[in-house]
């Protein structure tokens, strides 16, 4: 190759790496945002069990990544089952909706809205939180009203599988007191 020519290549490629290295990354999307996959998983492992504790022996989470959490004792067995979830996203955000179906037949309603994962606006049963408060949502459904408590956790390493779900209902004292009480209050 001729000295002209090999210098026109070698500055065309240092234009390329110049003009790419420079360039701004793309708007991250939804799933980048919620922090993961969706989905919602419903179990009931009561049984044998003299006192099941509902939202831990059994229970329905939706989860949308690790931004939105709903965790119920709506479980999956027993006359109460989840309802149908939506959600939808592009680069300016995500949007939910879904319900809980309690024991009783009644609803529960929930949407969420969020740009980034960690703020925006979460409404359940008619009731607005802001999602900066927390990311975890605990419903309990059984009884004539429903009950929400909003805790701020990392679950970034929790896995949406029945006995993880289990495990770390029973070990994080908020959790665990706030499904009893709602037990025995019924």
């Amino acid at each position: 190759m001729k000295p002209f020519v090999k210098s026109l290549v070698a500055t065309a490629w240092a234009c390329m790496l110049v003009s790419g290295c420079n360039r701004t990354p793309g708007p991250t999307g939804p799933p980048a945002a919620l922090g993961g996959p969706t989905g919602v998983i419903n179990w009931s492992s009561s049984a044998g069990k003299d006192n099941p504790l509902p939202g831990v022996d059994r229970g329905t989470v939706f989860y949308f990544g690790t931004a939105f959490v709903v965790w119920s004792d709506a479980g999956g067995g027993g006359g109460s089952s989840s309802g149908n979830v939506t959600s939808s996203g592009n680069v300016e955000g995500v949007k939910c909706h879904g319900r809980l179906a309690a024991r009783d037949g009644r609803l529960v309603e929930f949407h969420c809205e969020t740009k980034d994962g960690k703020t925006g606006q979460v409404k359940i049963d008619g009731v607005a939180y802001e999602l900066a408060d927390g990311n975890l949502f605990l419903v309990f459904t059984e009884g004539e009203q429903s009950r929400v408590k909003q805790l701020k956790r990392d679950i970034s390493n929790l896995k949406f599988e029945r006995e993880s779900l289990e495990a770390f209902g029973r070990n994080d004292p908020e959790i665990a007191e706030f499904f009893t009480k709602g037990a025995k209050a019924k």
